[in-house]
């Protein structure tokens, strides 16, 4: 869905109206497409102490079933 200036801006305005609107999307586009590049560094960071916690969680479990076993 392409967004543009409503026909009351555009004919306030002009060009000099379209060319600021346009500036101001890009710019909203430049903050989404940087939060989400961050979003994309936390999401990787997550997964990587996701895959610690399961190997302390193994290595908590084969502790016990030893203990137990013993």
């Amino acid at each position: 869905m392409a967004m543009e200036p409503s026909p009351e801006c555009a004919s306030r305005h002009g060009a000099k109206g379209e060319r600021h609107f346009k500036h101001r999307l890009i710019s909203k586009v430049d903050e989404m497409n940087s939060v989400m590049a961050e979003m994309m560094h936390i999401t990787a960071q997550e997964t990587v102490l996701l895959k610690q916690c399961e190997g302390f969680l193994s290595v908590a479990a084969a502790m016990y079933v030893k203990i137990v076993a013993d």
